[in-house]
Order: structure tokens, then sequence, then C-alpha cells
């Protein structure tokens, strides 16, 4: 999986480079722990080999429960990431809801579908 997931950040963060963007994309983890030796590690993994190899940074957001989801996609779009990455399917109704809020922002949703014109979704197979 942590194959997989550097050529999905890398492409989600590339655009930022060739629209001359300086603002810092984000990456919303799933609920638990960064390291989690499953979705939240391969992020992690691929962020920081894009950042290594680009040398643009990003932010990363943590959350600890469920009512954080909303709240830190909009924060990191506020600051003006060019991008964000939502990690796992229990985002979608968060990612879902700040698509409509904001319909100029650029999401990403992991494992799982989001129909909004502004969110790319990310679906591996089993």
């Amino acid at each position: 999986m942590r194959h997989l997931m550097w050529p999905i950040l890398l492409l989600a963060f590339a655009s930022q480079a060739a629209a001359g963007n300086d603002a810092a994309p984000g990456i919303v983890y799933a609920q638990g722990a960064k390291f989690d030796k499953s979705f939240n590690e391969a992020a992690y993994t691929g962020a920081e080999r894009f950042k290594a190899e680009t040398g643009i940074a990003y932010r990363e957001v943590e959350i600890t429960n469920d009512s954080q989801r909303v709240q830190a996609l909009s924060t990191l779009i506020r600051r003006g990431a060019p991008v964000v990455v939502a990690v796992g399917f229990d985002q979608r109704t968060a990612v879902e809801t700040v698509a409509q809020g904001f319909p100029q922002a650029r999401l990403v949703i992991i494992d799982t579908v989001v129909d909004k014109p502004n969110v790319q979704s990310v679906v591996y197979r089993e």
C-alpha cells in the first residue's frame, strides 16, 4: 500500500507547484494514530517522500473524534491549502459537507467515492 499512496499524493500535490501556489497542501488522517501500519501511515510515508523529492511542505491533522473532521478539512482550506487529502472511508460525510461548502476547494478522499465535482476519489482493489 505504501507504494500506491505515493503516486496519489504526488498527483494531488503536483498541481500546486505548476500553479505557482506557495500554500501548503493538507492531509487529514483517519481517526487513530498516524503510525497505524495502515492507510494513515501510508499517507504519511507518501507525503514525506513527496516533500523530500519536491521540497514542497504540507500540513497534517490527526483527529481524535468524529466531530473534528469537518473542522480540520475546513481549516486547511481556509489556510489556503490548494488540495486537501482525507484518508479513509470514514471521512466521506465530512468531505461531502466540505465540498459543498467550499466549491472552489480541491479535495481527495481515499478508500471511498464522493460524487462531487471538486472531489477526486481514490479506491483500491482489496
